[in-house]
C-alpha cells in the first residue's frame, strides 16, 4: 500500500502534530494570558517553540533529501508549459483565496467569541478544538482514500 511507505508515515506524523498545535497552544496561551501579560505569554511561548523546534531541527534536518523514485521506462516530464498555462494560474488564484479565507476564519474566531461574550479561555478552547477536529479529519483521510477514489472523497468530504 502507498500509505505504508516511510515518507508517508512522517508526513503523517507532521500534519497530526501541527493539527494538534493550535488544540494544545490555544488553552495554554489563554491560560497564560490570565495569569501574565502579553509580553510574559510571548516570552514562554517562544521558550517552549525554541525548546521543540531547535532541537528537532537539529536532528531531523541533518541527512539529505532522497532521491525521487525512478519508475522504469518513465521519462522526465517537463512541467513547465503546466505551470504557466491560465488553468494552473486560475488554480493558484483560486486555492490563495480559499486559504485566505479560512485561515482569515480561523484567526477571527477568537475576537468573533469574546466579541459575542464568551470568555477568552472558552474561545481559546472553541479554536483548540477545531484543531482536535483537523487532527480526526487527518487520521481518517488515509483509510478513506485507500477504499475510495477521488470523486467519492469529494462528495463524501
Amino acid at each position: 500500500r502507498w500509505y505504508g511507505s516511510d515518507h508517508v508515515k512522517a508526513l503523517m506524523i507532521l500534519t497530526l502534530a501541527a493539527g494538534l498545535a493550535s488544540t494544545v497552544f490555544a488553552p495554554l496561551t489563554a491560560a497564560l494570558v490570565d495569569r501574565y501579560d502579553w509580553r510574559a505569554t510571548y516570552l514562554v511561548l517562544a521558550v517552549i517553540l525554541a525548546a521543540v523546534t531547535i532541537p528537532g531541527h537539529y536532528v531531523g534536518l541533518r541527512g539529505h533529501w532522497p532521491d525521487p523514485p525512478q519508475h522504469p521506462g518513465q521519462q522526465a516530464t517537463d512541467h513547465r508549459d503546466a505551470s504557466r498555462s491560465r488553468a494552473f494560474a486560475a488554480l493558484v488564484i483560486a486555492l490563495a483565496l480559499a486559504a485566505f479565507a479560512a485561515f482569515a476564519g480561523v484567526f477571527n474566531l477568537v475576537p468573533l467569541l469574546i466579541e459575542q461574550g464568551f470568555s477568552p479561555g472558552l474561545a481559546a478552547l472553541t479554536l483548540g478544538l477545531g484543531g482536535a477536529g483537523q487532527v480526526l479529519g487527518r487520521i481518517g483521510y488515509l483509510p478513506l482514500s485507500a477504499r475510495t477514489g477521488p470523486l467519492g472523497r469529494t462528495v463524501g468530504i
